[in-house]
């Protein structure tokens, strides 16, 4: 097994990864348009370029920044911009740590999704004109601990279905029109901490919380037309 690097090059076009690679580096000034960027087994992506999907593929399923096909890992670096209709998808588990920009630019979409089990570190920009971060099958996501500018933003703000869900945030998650977190299957939030009380969580509802879910609060949740 082995990886693939793609330096100072833009494929307009999009590209795949075979499944004999384990992964693929995209170099700074490199870059993915067209059908994105598709790993087609198991594998890990790290991103200093610009990745971005455009339009519908053949199975009528509209493009991703980052399609992982079989689950797998994304880091995408401060210089990394992964964006599409979903900036990422993954198909199973998946983990990813951004440091750069990920987005979603479609209304029913998502800037990361994630059909398993879930974990999001976010230091930077996670924008979704639909949701921020959806994950079907539980998961965590850990928002500002490296960097309390961190943004996690969309109509909604973070999603865990499927499973317990786990939220830790220092920075800010904001639901633009629908609630800034959603926890379905237990778990916990924790928004700030004793010594930092600058988080911010807000949107329709702050929190939505369902399964005996825990939440512990040090900064600011705030509801902009229903209880917090």
């Amino acid at each position: 097994m082995s990886s693939k690097l793609i330096s100072g090059v833009y494929l307009a076009s999009g590209y795949t990864l075979k499944a004999s690679y384990d992964g693929v580096e995209v170099g700074a000034g490199a870059g993915v348009g067209g059908s994105g960027l598709t790993l087609a087994g198991n594998g890990y992506v790290t991103n200093y370029g610009h990745l971005h999907g455009a339009g519908i593929n053949a199975a009528s399923a509209y493009n991703a920044g980052v399609l992982l096909s079989a689950g797998g890992t994304v880091d995408n670096k401060p210089s990394g911009y992964i964006g599409g209709p979903s900036g990422i998808t993954v198909d199973g588990a998946g983990s990813i740590a951004n440091s750069g920009q990920i987005r979603g630019t479609r209304v029913a979409g998502a800037a990361i999704h994630v059909t398993g089990l879930g974990n999001v570190q976010n230091s930077a920009l996670i924008f979704g004109v639909g949701e921020g971060i959806d994950f079907e099958g539980g998961g965590a996501v850990t928002n500002g601990w490296l960097n309390h500018a961190a943004l996690i933003e969309g109509s909604g703000g973070v999603e865990i279905f499927g499973g317990p869900g786990q939220v830790l945030n220092y920075g800010s998650i904001v639901g633009d029109s629908a609630d800034a977190v959603v926890i379905s299957s237990g778990g916990s939030v924790v928004n700030g901490a004793p010594s930092d009380t600058s988080a911010l969580i807000r949107g329709v509802t702050g929190v939505q919380a369902g399964g005996g879910a825990t939440l512990a609060n040090f900064g600011a949740i705030i509801g902009t037309t229903q209880e917090a």
